[in-house]
C-alpha cells in the first residue's frame, strides 16, 4: 500500500507527513487484508534507521519525505519509497550519484519532461532505503541497467537481494519511485 500526504511548514511537517503517511498506507494494508485497523500505530526506527509498525516486524516499511509531501509504503516484503520535489540540481549531483549511461537511460522516460537527476536520486534512493543502508552506500553501487516503459531494473553489487524493480511516478511537481 501507498500513500502521500502533504503537510506545510518545513523539516518538521516534512517529517509528520512522512509518519502520517506510513500510518495510512498501514492501516489501509490492514483493511486489504480483512484485518480491523488499529487506532493507534506506533512508528520507531531499527538501528540501521528503518521504521518499522510495532507489534508488525515481519512487514517492511518505508518512507520518504521532500518540500511538505510525506509518502509511505508498506508490505511483506523488502520495500523502499522517495520522493523528491522536481527542482534544478547542479550537474555535479549527477556525476556524484550516476554513470552518464545510467541518465541516458531515464532520459525523456515521462515524456520530455524527466528531470533527470530527481529522477535518479529517487530510484536509487528507494533502492538503497529498501536495502536498510541508506548513504552508508554510494549511489553509485547502485547501477540502473535496464529501462522498460514503465519500471527500471535496478543492480546492487555485493547486496541480498542484488536486483531491483523500480516503478517511478510523476506528480507534475514530485517524483515518487517505489
Amino acid at each position: 500500500m501507498q500513500t502521500a500526504i502533504s503537510i506545510t511548514n518545513g523539516a518538521k511537517s516534512d517529517f509528520l507527513a512522512g509518519r502520517v503517511a506510513l500510518k495510512t498506507a498501514f492501516n489501509q494494508y490492514l483493511l486489504k487484508n480483512k484485518i480491523h485497523s488499529l487506532e493507534k500505530v506506533i512508528i520507531n526506527n531499527s538501528q540501521s534507521g528503518q521504521p518499522y509498525i510495532e507489534g508488525y516486524e515481519t512487514l517492511y516499511c518505508s518512507i520518504g519525505h521532500s518540500y511538505g509531501f510525506g509518502v509511505g509504503v508498506v508490505a511483506p516484503f523488502r520495500i523502499g519509497v522517495d520522493i523528491e520535489k522536481i527542482r534544478p540540481h547542479k550537474n555535479s549531483l549527477a556525476n556524484y550519484i550516476a554513470e552518464p549511461k545510467e541518465l541516458n537511460l531515464v532520459e525523456d522516460f515521462f515524456n520530455n519532461r524527466t528531470d533527470k537527476i530527481t529522477l535518479v536520486w529517487t530510484i536509487k534512493e528507494s533502492v538503497m532505503k529498501a536495502l536498510g543502508l541508506g548513504f552508508k552506500i554510494s549511489p553509485k553501487r547502485v547501477k540502473i541497467v535496464r529501462q522498460t516503459n514503465k519500471f527500471f531494473e535496478v543492480e546492487v553489487s555485493d547486496s541480498k537481494p542484488s536486483y531491483w524493480y523500480v516503478w517511478p511516478v510523476d506528480t507534475k511537481d514530485y517524483y515518487i519511485s517505489v
